[in-house]
């Protein structure tokens, strides 16, 4: 497993002769996008929920990392020669997951064994093409994926799991209930707004009836009130009436 120099990165094979591969069934695609040298495209799954339905493949990436980080701990010395502690190489480490999601490779030589977008086999470019053939846009689509860890790459201030796709099924969403959904989100986050905005006038209310009574309260407690004190207690009922209705 001792990493060896590949281009601006040192890698270290997984596991023995048989690949380590995680299948992600019904998961969002996030983002389709190109590296920066156009190498190969990155995938970005939202795995959002998956305490649920994705609970065991989360607990299995989560336990390559594990390993992959306990290993790197205890060969570091031998594989880098560098003085780096735990306390230096734990924060370089970057989980598989991060923000319930999942990024993976696809390129040219990386390319996914199979890929189909709703039941039919896709066999054009990584990147663009995708998205091409998505109609322009991810609103709406998920994906079941398979996922190899191809190894463990250290560059010169971080390191982790590289993820590639072996297989893609992507499905779009009924556009019917995907319209029904957003305007169930828009309704409720109108309901929202207005009970927000009804609490805040009925503090108002509340706050401007009490300052209304305490007054009303304090000229009546007056033995002689004058003209002034008259004038005022007009302007109290008048509020405690208005606002009472």
């Amino acid at each position: 497993m001792k990493p060896v120099r590949k281009k601006n990165a040192y890698v270290a094979k997984l596991g023995g002769s048989t690949p380590t591969v995680v299948r992600l069934s019904q998961v969002r695609i996030r983002q389709v996008g190109m590296l920066d040298n156009s190498a190969g495209t990155v995938f970005t799954f939202s795995i959002a929920g998956g305490a649920g339905a994705h609970g065991p493949a989360l607990e299995f990436i989560g336990g390559i990392d594990d390993a992959a980080l306990a290993t790197s701990l205890e060969n570091n010395k031998i594989w880098f020669n560098n003085d780096l502690g735990h306390e230096d190489l734990i924060p370089m480490f970057r989980r598989s997951v991060a923000e319930d999601c999942v990024s993976a490779l696809a390129s040219k030589t990386l390319r996914p064994r199979h890929i189909s977008i709703n039941g039919k086999v896709y066999s054009g470019p990584m990147g663009p093409g995708i998205l091409e053939a998505a109609g322009g846009s991810l609103m709406g689509w998920w994906a079941n994926v398979v996922l190899e860890a191809h190894g463990l790459y250290f560059y010169q201030k971080r390191f982790g799991i590289r993820w590639i796709v072996r297989e893609l099924e992507m499905v779009k969403e009924d556009p019917l209930i995907l319209d029904m959904r957003a305007v169930s989100e828009d309704a409720g986050a109108s309901r929202r707004e207005i009970e927000a905005s009804w609490t805040e006038e009925l503090a108002k209310f509340k706050d401007r009836h009490a300052k209304a009574e305490a007054l009303l309260n304090l000229a009546k407690s007056r033995d002689t009130p004058d003209m002034e004190w008259n004038a005022l207690l007009e302007k109290c009922n008048a509020w405690i009436n208005f606002i009472n209705k």
